[in-house]
């Protein structure tokens, strides 16, 4: 009789997670709840889900400070007599400023606007998710065409960002990522001062 054949191993990719950008001081490769010990895709997911949280975080943080500071745009944000089948209120820049806390100038926002915004976020959500390669099949992670460098793109017909020297390249990444860590826990910060009396009282003095 013929002896079975011997199972055939499966091939592993093995990946030091410590080596991945954003493993930097102060902290290091920090990763106390061993979320980094899983499978190269689920990394590369867990990056891509970093890095936008971090720069919608950036955006954040900046709107809480321009605001708190007083400064808007001027205008209106919706006319009834302009556009009266769509809103039935008008609304300045002003009126959102001075209605309190974010989640009290989004219930300001007409229903059409918030609509539009919503409608925005989901379209860069999907047109990011069907550029080739995707990156979860070695494409860059981040990179959104119709946002990346769009002067560059238009005149030049490759982002600028394209030419400049990797080493260069990869520090603006490390930056990237701990400045998004930072607005992260600033946004939460800035989100519970709004939202909960108290919670910030070094920060807010309350």
């Amino acid at each position: 009789p013929v002896a079975p054949a011997a199972p055939r191993a499966v091939a592993t990719r093995a990946f030091d997670a410590s080596t991945m950008e954003g493993a930097q001081s102060p902290f290091g490769f920090f990763d106390p709840f061993g979320f980094s010990k899983t499978s190269p895709e689920a990394l590369t997911w867990y990056r891509a889900a970093e890095l936008k949280h971090g720069r919608v975080a950036m955006l954040a943080c900046t709107g809480f400070i321009t605001q708190s500071l007083g400064y808007h745009f001027d205008g209106s944000l919706a006319k009834a007599g302009l556009y009266p089948s769509l809103s039935t209120v008008d609304v300045t820049f002003g009126d959102i400023a001075a209605a309190g806390n974010p989640v009290q100038q989004w219930a300001m926002v007409p229903l059409v606007g918030q609509l539009q915004i919503l409608f925005v976020i989901g379209f860069l959500e999907t047109y990011a998710e069907y550029q080739k390669p995707h990156y979860m099949k070695g494409g860059p992670i981040g990179r959104i065409p119709v946002l990346w460098d769009p002067v560059g793109q238009l005149i030049r017909g490759e982002p600028i960002t394209d030419t400049i020297p990797e080493d260069v390249l990869a520090k603006k990444r490390a930056s990237e990522l701990a400045n998004g860590r930072l607005a992260m826990i600033g946004a939460m910060g800035f989100s519970a001062a709004y939202t909960i009396d108290g919670s910030v009282p070094l920060v807010f003095g309350q």
